[in-house]
């Protein structure tokens, strides 16, 4: 089969249509809350009592609905000029956000060079959209402070490796490797600190026409072959 780049992704109708995160908020029913079961503006006030300074980074953030109510929960709590917030996606819905104190860059996660380091990293049901999954993975958790949390949702089943027999349990090993911790039943991967571990795949490409993953949503499968 022809496997589709990274640049091709871009312009998939599947990836540009993803629906997962364009609108979800910090709390609420539809939110980041729910999905990763804490308070992030709450989390981001402990880390300043801790440190004096926290910092967050919203991975396919969509319109940065969560990153513009965290904010007002960090104003009303007198915490906003000790934190950064930022946030990074292909398509940024909302424009007024771009003269707020957010910091958000319109790229996706190949064109990401990762620059700063975060106390908390997040990526809301977006690595299902992208190609290299397992290399946006590693960049992310590289862009951790020591003591920093990555937290997302990953679909191992869309991750295709050549020449392996259980493509799903070597991921696993690997995570488990690199002191990452998945959740079988949740689709949940966290991470505590940077990793720099290579993950010993080589990226083919990927495959937008393979339908929807365990979320209903039409999503995107990565291959790898073994170095």
């Amino acid at each position: 089969m022809r496997y589709l780049t990274e640049e091709e992704l871009v312009w998939s109708p599947v990836v540009a249509n993803c629906r997962m995160n364009r609108t979800r908020k910090a709390t609420g029913v539809n939110s980041y809350e729910r999905e990763f079961r804490f308070h992030i503006g709450e989390w981001l006030t402990d880390r300043v009592k801790q440190k004096g300074t926290a910092a967050w980074l919203d991975l396919c953030c969509g319109e940065a609905n969560a990153l513009a109510e965290t904010e007002q929960y960090l104003v009303k709590n007198g915490t906003r000029d000790k934190v950064i917030l930022a946030g990074m996606d292909m398509v940024l819905g909302r424009a007024d956000l771009k003269a707020s104190g957010i910091r958000l860059q319109e790229k996706t996660l190949q064109e990401w060079e990762v620059q700063d380091s975060f106390d908390l990293i997040t990526c809301s049901h977006g690595l299902h959209y992208v190609g290299d999954k397992v290399q946006a993975i590693i960049k992310a958790c590289s862009a951790l402070k020591p003591d920093g949390l990555f937290m997302a949702h990953l679909d191992v089943s869309h991750i295709c490796i050549r020449n392996c027999a259980d493509p799903a349990q070597y991921l696993k090993n690997w995570f488990k490797r690199n002191n990452m911790v998945y959740n079988t039943r949740s689709r949940f991967l966290s991470s505590k600190g940077p990793i720099s571990v290579a993950s010993g795949l080589i990226y083919l490409g990927a495959d937008d026409a393979v339908g929807p993953n365990y979320t209903g949503q039409d999503a995107v499968a990565s291959y790898y072959d073994l170095f």
